[in-house]
């Protein structure tokens, strides 16, 4: 009973956020139809306090969905694709078919294989067995069929002529994990940055396929050991599974989400009885956390300075805040919050106060002609007196937030610096090229795919070239809290950064 009950709630949840999808996918599709009149739209963006930019549309723009991210291309004049841009094409096509952990020509001559499987979808999308190619062929099916459109609009033009075809559409590259990718660089520690492709090498590495094989190294040594959950899982875990740890890791998720995020994983791959779930999702997260440190020691060391750097700072008073190599002061916003319940004639309200309002404005919370009664009748009255009592308390940092929040806002602060270099320079060239992004993936014409490459690295090489950890180590004694007695800063490793100016992995 209490497995149907289970089976019930799953069914129930599942039916709900189908829904959601529905009216969300609705809302896209109309709005793309709106502006599928005009030859151009603008997408403004916000900056969040790290520096990330956002769009500010919240349906159509290309940080969205699949749907989205297929729906969009570049305004203005199309551009001829030429032989490196259908170069570029086929490379893109290859990553989204699965095949992006194989080197950039294999990927090439796996697309030319499915080059008639894109023209056939070209010409009839809907057809039985066309859709079921496009749509389960990969995890971006949108994506794919829009990819599959633009192939067969160039085929066209005959084989060995699809160089000639006029071309909006955006090709992507993708950075190999960036938030290790700027750890790495961060402590020049070569080991890890092997295997986030800051060293060049003859094909991409895949940090997620080397924490899964450390991971299914364990379980087997613990299955031989005799433990049941072990053997259980023993031959069973795969990269997908880890793969959502992997990457968030460097972004502070704890070993509660992370267990979460491979209790998803593993009851989406059947992969164990639902009663063995949480222990076993609990093990392997341990375990991807563990093989993360052996892997990425410096990374850790790292992670850990800028923690405890953080921890020092708080117990000043003071909030943690720094400046961005591009100038941009950032301070984390990270304050305890106070709860209290009032009770008025009309209901039962709960407030939730961050502190951060300045005392100077508790008037605005009681009109001039009932601030200086005991009480004017006002059925609000109890909700403006709690509101002035709680806003007097003076500012409490959440400590605990403060810290933990740091190593990631550090490097989503680095990560925004290197796409706004980037699209910076991408601008300031003497034939400014097209450039879109989605924090660590950078977008351009397929013909220009290689000129933004050479930027990219470029200006990551720039970036890095300071001592950012020094940096900030004297920011935060000089300015935050003088006279802290920060930790001692890691060691630095043997890491040439020139070498990502060679690697053509870095983003793939």
């Amino acid at each position: 009973l209490r497995r149907l009950r289970g089976v019930q709630t799953r069914m129930r949840k599942t039916n709900a956020e189908r829904y959601s999808q529905r009216c969300d996918t609705n809302y896209r599709l109309e709005q793309a139809r709106t502006f599928a009149e005009f030859d151009e739209i603008y997408l403004p963006h916000n900056m969040d306090f790290r520096g990330r930019a956002y769009p500010v549309p919240p349906y159509l723009q290309h940080m969205g969905s699949d749907l989205c991210r297929g729906l969009l291309t570049f305004g203005g004049t199309p551009k001829p694709l030429k032989e490196r841009g259908v170069y570029w094409l086929k490379v893109h096509f290859a990553n989204l078919l699965g095949k992006d952990k194989a080197s950039f020509d294999e990927r090439v001559a796996y697309a030319e294989t499915m080059i008639p499987n894109a023209v056939k979808v070209a010409e009839n999308a809907l057809e039985p067995g066309i859709l079921e190619w496009w749509s389960n062929a990969s995890d971006d099916p949108v994506q794919l069929l829009a990819t599959c459109l633009e192939i067969g609009t160039a085929a066209k033009h005959g084989s060995h002529r699809m160089a000639d075809h006029d071309s909006c559409f955006p090709v992507h590259q993708d950075g190999s994990c960036n938030g290790l990718q700027h750890y790495a660089a961060l402590g020049r520690d070569a080991e890890g940055g092997a295997q986030v492709n800051l060293v060049p090498s003859d094909c991409p590495q895949d940090v997620y396929s080397g924490v899964k094989d450390v991971v299914v190294a364990r379980i087997k040594a613990d299955a031989a050991r005799g433990d049941a959950l072990a053997r259980v899982l023993d031959g069973k875990v795969t990269r997908k599974v880890v793969k959502q740890t992997v990457m968030t890791s460097v972004y502070g998720v704890t070993l509660i989400g992370a267990r979460q995020q491979v209790h998803n994983r593993l009851r989406e791959m059947g992969i164990v009885d639902d009663d063995q779930l949480f222990q076993a999702s609990f093990y392997i997260a341990k375990l991807v956390f563990a093989s993360l440190g052996d892997i990425f020691s410096g990374a850790t060391q790292t992670m850990k300075w800028l923690g405890d750097c953080a921890g020092q700072v708080t117990l000043s008073g003071q909030p943690v805040e720094w400046i961005t190599p591009l100038g941009l002061p950032v301070v984390q916003p990270y304050v305890s919050k106070s709860r209290r319940q009032i009770s008025t004639v009309v209901q039962h309200v709960t407030l939730d106060f961050d502190h951060r309002t300045d005392s100077a404005s508790l008037h605005d919370y009681r009109s001039p002609q009932s601030a200086h009664l005991p009480n004017s009748g006002d059925p609000l009255d109890p909700l403006r007196d709690a509101a002035c009592s709680m806003l007097r308390t003076p500012l409490r940092l959440n400590r605990s937030k403060q810290r933990s929040a740091f190593p990631p806002n550090y490097i989503h602060s680095l990560d925004s610096t290197h796409m706004l270099m980037t699209a910076s320079a991408c601008k300031a060239l003497e034939r400014p090229i097209d450039f879109a992004s989605v924090h660590d993936s950078f977008w351009s014409h397929p013909s220009e795919v290689d000129t933004m490459n050479r930027v990219l690295r470029e200006q990551f090489v720039r970036l890095h070239e300071r001592d950012l950890l020094r940096e900030l180590a004297w920011y935060l004694e000089s300015y935050v809290g003088k006279g802290l007695a920060l930790p001692e800063m890691p060691r630095r490793g043997t890491l040439d950064l020139k070498g990502v100016l060679e690697s053509k992995y870095f983003f793939s």
